[in-house]
């Protein structure tokens, strides 16, 4: 099992992929092909190579490419030379990015945190064999309050936005990053990876003095499309800390931002 890749339908059918064919493209060169007849939100069960528990999928959704991302492209794979021992998954999606993560730093705890109830499940029934995951079902935000959730991109289940809203009907509530140091007990943030759909606006404008220093690496894709002024907040706070931009030469992962603390190397 450990050097395959292994897809396991909703009927118990299974298929084998020799692991060479795995480096290549997965989305494209094999999903696709199997998934036509499936409804969208089907489930499927993959065992990659390397991991030592399976990945539940909903067919016909972002979850195929989203893997596809972190697993054979490794937009995450990063040479850290200091011990990771606290990672931050702001934006998890279904957790993807959090199993990579314990997968290269087994002695980390990670947490987990994704606003969307239909992707948290799906993070949740993932990351249920790592008992070093804890996921919460919140929002980042800048300061405590009521959020609602769209994707007015239409960019399937890995879209979706959050909003600050007053109104009594709201979707879920937010949480800051001081307070999720808080709850974990934790005094720095070893990796703090951020993709959460234009909330970076925010979540750098104000009340970032609390944790911004205590960051050791930000990995932050940025979305100045879906929510304007995304750039300009993050450069902003930045500029008062210690920090580094890394580039990173190599095919994918372009759309990321890789920020170093020099006060920590």
């Amino acid at each position: 099992m450990k050097d395959k890749l292994v897809i396991e339908f909703q009927d118990k059918q299974k298929i084998d992929i020799a692991p060479n064919l795995f480096t290549q493209k997965l989305f494209s060169r094999f999903f696709i092909p199997l998934i036509n007849d499936l409804n969208k939100d089907e489930i499927i069960k993959v065992k990659l190579p390397n991991l030592k528990s399976p990945l539940y999928m909903r067919a016909k959704t972002s979850d195929i490419l989203n893997a596809e991302e972190i697993f054979i492209n490794e937009d995450y794979n990063l040479d850290i030379i200091f011990e990771v021992n606290t990672i931050i998954d702001a934006g998890a999606n279904v957790g993807f990015a959090s199993i990579y993560f314990t997968s290269r730093f087994p002695k980390s705890n990670i947490l987990a945190i994704e606003p969307e109830k239909s992707n948290f499940k799906i993070l949740r029934k993932n990351i249920r064999p790592y008992k070093n995951i804890k996921a919460l079902n919140l929002g980042i935000w800048n300061k405590k309050t009521n959020l609602i959730i769209s994707n007015k991109t239409k960019a399937e289940n890995w879209g979706f936005m959050v909003e600050e809203t007053d109104k009594s009907k709201y979707d879920t509530k937010a949480i800051t990053i001081n307070d999720c140091m808080n709850l974990m007990n934790w005094t720095a943030i070893d990796i703090l990876k951020i993709d959460i759909e234009g909330s970076e606006k925010e979540v750098f404008s104000h009340n970032y003095e609390r944790w911004l220093g205590q960051v050791k690496c930000i990995i932050i894709e940025l979305h100045e499309k879906m929510r304007k002024g995304s750039i300009e907040s993050v450069d902003n706070a930045i500029k008062y800390y210690n920090f580094k931009e890394i580039k990173l030469q190599r095919k994918y992962a372009k759309h990321m931002r890789i920020l170093i603390n020099k006060d920590f190397i």
